[in-house]
């Protein structure tokens, strides 16, 4: 069996599903149309700048997918790496987007929000963001740059279920910090699991079983 807190491609939920993978999360497809939704809703017209790492297949895939719903949308390219956008920064500044969506990772998706702030190209704009930019050591990080910043996430720290407020009341007293989308993942991959082996009353000898008490 294989239980993962991550996401990987759509055909894992079609053509290549296996009775033994299970994902807590869904594709990364389904990400990027959850997130194109989320665009597509705040920003109708079609001016909108995507910043995206060069020669890197699914961000531009998401950004081509993207483009379908906003024919006029100009594609931002960062190098691997790069860390100074004055370039991108000059060409939002001629552009004037609606809004500006940030498919960069890391540290280089930090600076680049950093530097949109720095020159002043925020203002009224729709920011939009791959969901680990708005994990709490990168909010951090991006400080003042992160207002008004959404992103597609598959856990919030503000949800409103039991589970979760415990989860992350018990989390800030022992780590005495917020938890991350990753640690949310990591303890609904242990919540699966407990209850997965109390429904087979600890008996784990058959794994067809319980691959279907996980399910």
């Amino acid at each position: 069996l294989f239980i993962s807190p991550g996401f990987g491609p759509v055909e894992l939920a079609g053509s290549d599903c296996r009775q033994g993978f299970f994902s807590l999360v869904p594709s990364d497809e389904q990400f990027a149309e959850a997130t194109i939704r989320l665009i597509k809703g705040e920003v109708p017209q079609p001016n909108l700048a995507v910043a995206i790492p060069k020669n890197t297949g699914p961000a531009r895939a998401r950004a081509e997918l993207l483009k379908g719903f906003q024919s006029d949308m100009t594609i931002l390219e960062a190098g691997t790496g790069e860390l100074v956008f004055d370039r991108q920064m000059q060409a939002l500044r001629t552009l004037h987007p609606q809004g500006v969506a940030v498919f960069l990772s890391g540290g280089v998706g930090i600076g680049f929000i950093r530097q949109l702030k720095a020159w002043e190209l925020l203002g009224d704009k729709a920011l939009y963001a791959d969901w680990p930019l708005t994990e709490p050591s990168h909010l951090t990080a991006l400080g003042d740059a992160a207002v008004g910043l959404r992103a597609v996430a598959p856990w919030a720290d503000e949800l409103e279920n039991s589970v979760s407020h415990k989860f992350v009341a018990d989390y800030e007293d022992e780590h005495r910090r917020l938890p991350s989308g990753f640690a949310a993942l990591g303890f609904d991959l242990a919540l699966a699991l407990d209850q997965a082996v109390r429904n087979m009353g600890g008996r784990l000898a058959d794994r067809n079983q319980f691959a279907r008490a996980l399910a």
